[in-house]
């Protein structure tokens, strides 16, 4: 599988603390590009080496706090200090053509077992957690913005199909 690597977002900095975290400085241009994403490329040796992201932590405008899975020591990742960090160009542009507001915003919410919840409203920001906003005759549902939940998205007929548990629609 060939990688393409995409944008630089930054350099990792430092490791941070013994849970193997590190500190990353990345152009705050990219703040964007850095939240949304999955998947980081770190280059090693003059290698793409892909690095599926646990959890994202900013810090500044500037730098972050970054947990991969499966990289639990500060040993595991002492090796990435001083290496560049670049976005994955076909993952990236895949997350953001199924997330982007824009595109989201006034489609049919059609979940798998209760039919169509609603329209997509709008995008309720919140770190590490956006929601869909769907609003219905009767009451306003949020959804996380998740491939958990989302199960098609048909940019021709405008439909967001999502499989939600009952107790989420009935919050």
């Amino acid at each position: 599988m060939k990688i393409d690597k995409g944008e630089f977002l930054g350099t990792v900095s430092s490791t941070y603390g013994k849970q193997g975290e590190i500190l990353i400085k990345f152009n705050p241009d990219l703040y964007n590009v850095l939240e949304k994403t999955e998947l980081l490329l770190i280059e090693i040796d003059n290698q793409m080496v892909p690095f599926f992201v646990k959890n994202i932590e900013f810090r500044s405008k500037n730098s972050a706090l970054i947990k991969f899975f499966d990289y639990n020591s500060d040993l595991q990742v002492e090796n990435l200090v001083g290496c560049k960090i670049y976005s994955d160009k076909n993952y990236y542009s895949k997350s953001e053509s199924e997330y982007n507001d824009e595109i989201l915003i006034g489609f049919k919410v059609i979940d798998n077992k209760y039919g169509e919840l609603g329209i997509a409203d709008s995008i309720v920001r919140i770190e590490n957690n956006p929601l869909i906003k769907v609003i219905n005759k009767q009451k306003e549902i949020l959804i996380p913005a998740h491939k958990t939940f989302i199960t098609n998205i048909n940019k021709k007929k405008k439909i967001i199909s999502v499989n939600i548990p009952e107790e989420l629609i009935n919050l």
